[in-house]
């Protein structure tokens, strides 16, 4: 399983929408830890940017997120978008 600490405790939207799509959150003094469930789908997006990496973030239901990593930091940025193909109207 993939596992994100982000630097700052995870806002109520963000929480929301990830516990929604299968993650784990684990609130912590000052952070969070992040556990996308088994089958998320990792890929680095290329070129690299100065001092860091980003991802793509797949998740079983097909909903994308990003994952910014600044390495100098050592801390993990998630982005994330409400269009997901689980969300979208059938026609």
């Amino acid at each position: 399983m993939l596992t994100i600490v982000t630097p700052k405790e995870i806002i109520p939207e963000a929480e929301a929408f990830f516990v929604e799509h299968g993650c784990h959150i684990e609130p912590h003094n000052g952070y969070s830890e992040i556990t996308f469930p088994e089958g998320t789908a990792r890929t680095e997006i290329l070129p690299r940017m100065p001092g860091g990496e980003r991802y793509r973030l797949v998740l079983p239901d097909g909903c994308i997120a990003q994952q910014t990593y600044v390495r100098y930091l050592e801390q993990s940025m998630l982005h994330y978008s409400y269009k997901c193909p689980s969300s979208m109207p059938q026609s």
